[in-house]
């Protein structure tokens, strides 16, 4: 947290994601919005969802592979489903309202600070490119992807 005490929003980029997501205009949204954290999401299929409601707020995890799904607030009008792309802009005021010990998950905190009326907002990138290379099958079809481009 130290690392961060500047008072300036970061950008926490899993590192087993690719995409051509415009930066600046997530941070600007961010910025704008005034949220503590916001959530680069996507409509694809997956077995985890965030949920959203008609604000963009999160509301809510999803698991269709587990049939579980829990809500942390109700949702203004409908909820709905989207897939977190692992790119995230995070106000550093979020460190003074974590409460999570050790190694732990951030969506759980995302899902309790959302329940706790923080705002938690979702960016939608459904117009970017973004795709998941954490496995070497999926990095692979990447470079076969790419070279098809450039034939």
């Amino acid at each position: 947290a130290s690392f961060f005490d500047d008072g300036q929003p970061f950008f926490l980029h899993n590192v087993d994601v690719l995409s051509d997501i415009d930066l600046n205009r997530m941070y600007r949204y961010h910025l704008e919005s005034g949220a503590l954290a916001t959530l680069a999401v996507q409509t694809r299929p997956t077995g985890r969802y965030f949920l959203f409601d008609e604000n963009d707020r999160l509301c809510g995890w999803e698991s269709t592979s587990e049939g579980k799904k829990v809500l942390t607030q109700t949702p203004a009008g409908k909820a709905r489903r989207l897939a977190f792309n692992g790119i995230h802009v995070i106000a550093p005021e979020i460190f003074s309202k974590m409460s999570e010990a050790g190694v732990f998950s951030i969506n759980q905190t995302y899902l309790r600070l959302a329940g706790a009326g923080e705002k938690i907002l979702a960016f939608p990138m459904d117009e970017y490119y973004w795709r998941d290379i954490g496995r070497l099958e999926k990095l692979e079809a990447i470079r076969r992807e790419a070279r098809n481009l450039f034939i």
